[in-house]
């Protein structure tokens, strides 16, 4: 746990005696999606409080400057762009969490984030489809802005994946607290907070995967580029084998990882031999099952591993 939060967990035993009379604030809003050309996902959730997908391009921040948002709060592993933030006046925070679910000492922080940082505030994950949603609808139970209902509604608007069990545990136990207790929190929110190796990896992974994914969806357009996307996604897979922590995770999760790796060496030679010329009329359907096939084995590993 983050030594700044030591004896918080103590204080969350408070939940019951603090929450008690504590309501939902009259007339909360129902999350809606938010018609944008930059923002996937984008999900209004309060009228300042907006979830959505990484702010990937200049015109992803141009758009949130658009919206009048002042701070942006990442719950992705992704080292955040604070530079390009900056240039359109808005103001990073970085509180990374996992699929897995979010400890309640971070969804505390998250809503004291929410609370106090300059608003309009963007919240953001990847996709902004899983880990963002599950942040803001805890830390807005946690502020007592929705009902629990709101809360589980915001994931399914969301699109968010009932297999990530961690997070819906985790918003289904936010509860209302204290003012008091979100006051006596001294936290000095940071730009960039470490991640942990494999966190890192995962999160590179996952831009690979992306990148892949979205090239299946046009067919294949650039041969080329798709081939050095699988070579990274290969070489990204060894890499998280030798990671001390993927050693404990026992054999079923090794033989997933070097089945993975195998059919993202056999994606980059099959989209290679297509830019080379070899295109034959099922090159885009043999790269596409093999895609498929890695998408299974992230599945089945997310669901075994990271829920």
């Amino acid at each position: 746990m983050n030594a700044r939060l030591v004896g918080w967990v103590a204080i969350l035993g408070l939940y019951a005696i603090c929450s008690a009379g504590l309501g939902v604030q009259q007339g909360a809003e129902i999350a809606r999606k938010l018609d944008t050309k930059h923002l996937s996902n984008a999900i209004q959730v309060q009228p300042e409080i907006i979830s959505g997908a990484l702010p990937e391009q200049e015109a992803s921040f141009a758009e949130l400057q658009a919206l009048g948002v002042k701070t942006i709060l990442s719950v992705d592993g992704m080292r955040p762009d604070v530079a390009m933030a900056k240039k359109f006046g808005m103001r990073y925070v970085h509180l990374p969490n996992g699929y897995d679910g979010i400890p309640p000492d971070r969804v505390v922080e998250l809503a004291k984030a929410i609370r106090d940082l300059p608003k309009p505030i963007y919240v953001h994950c990847h996709h902004g489809k899983h880990r963002s949603p599950a942040a803001v609808a805890a830390a807005c139970r946690t502020l007592g802005l929705i009902t629990p209902e709101q809360a589980l509604e915001t994931l399914k608007l969301a699109g968010t994946n009932p297999g990530f069990r961690g997070l819906f545990e985790s918003v289904r136990q936010s509860q209302p607290v204290a003012d008091s207790i979100l006051d006596s929190m001294k936290l000095d929110f940071q730009e960039i907070s470490p991640v942990p190796p494999m966190a890192e990896m995962m999160v590179s992974i996952d831009l690979a995967m992306s990148e892949l994914v979205a090239a299946k969806k046009e067919n294949w357009p650039k041969w080329d580029k798709s081939a050095t996307d699988a070579l990274m996604l290969k070489e990204h897979m060894v890499e998280l084998g030798r990671l001390e922590d993927s050693q404990t995770l026992g054999k079923e999760f090794q033989q997933l990882l070097n089945e993975s790796v195998l059919l993202s060496g056999r994606l980059e030679s099959e989209l290679r031999r297509a830019y080379d010329g070899q295109v034959t009329a099922d090159s885009g359907a043999k790269s596409s099952s093999l895609l498929t096939r890695m998408e299974d084995n992230c599945i089945r590993c997310h669901e075994q591993f990271r829920n």
